[in-house]
């Protein structure tokens, strides 16, 4: 059993995988369509907000991502974009196919990042106060893991949303 049940409660992980399956069931049923884009869903926000919404279709091979102002704006209709996951262009004969970011890819490099980063929080227990290598090194770890997110992200901006994110993003820094 492990030690950090101390209050008792214990975690089943074969209960806790059926719960977030359950979740994931029930959302993934949630489709996009007018009603769900209609500008009444946000509506009760704020007219300066922004809501900007990603969803993966089910093969992983494109990206809906639709742009909502807040308040109650009659020409307030959801801009809706659909970004392919895989290159947008098509390449000259003779040339290379190059290597593209799938959906997969960052899927995996976000849960290895996660995972080192869990392992590094669980593991900062041991580092002793007084042990300034101990604690410098788990500090540049710390900031690798942060290179990396921003790695990744700036890959996903670049790889996938490429000319669509001055479209999508461009109302929301007029707002400020």
């Amino acid at each position: 059993m492990d030690s950090d049940d101390d209050d008792g409660d214990t975690f089943d992980e074969n209960s806790l995988k059926k719960y977030w399956e359950s979740i994931r069931a029930k959302y993934q049923s949630h489709t996009i369509d007018a009603p769900t884009l209609s500008s009444s869903q946000t509506s009760a926000l704020p007219p300066n907000w922004t809501v900007v919404h990603i969803t993966v279709t089910e093969d992983k091979r494109a990206l809906f991502v639709t742009r909502q102002r807040g308040g109650s704006d009659p020409d307030g209709d959801p801009l809706v974009f659909c970004v392919p996951l895989k290159g947008r262009r098509e390449n000259a004969v003779g040339q290379e196919e190059d290597e593209h970011l799938t959906f997969e890819d960052a899927l995996g490099e976000l849960k290895e990042i996660v995972r080192l980063s869990d392992n590094g929080t669980k593991d900062a227990i041991h580092i002793k106060g007084d042990d300034q290598t101990a604690r410098a090194r788990w500090w540049k770890e710390r900031g690798d893991l942060d290179t990396r997110m921003r790695e990744l992200l700036e890959n996903i901006e670049f790889c996938w949303l490429g000319a669509f994110k001055v479209r999508l993003f461009s109302s929301v820094l007029e707002s400020f």
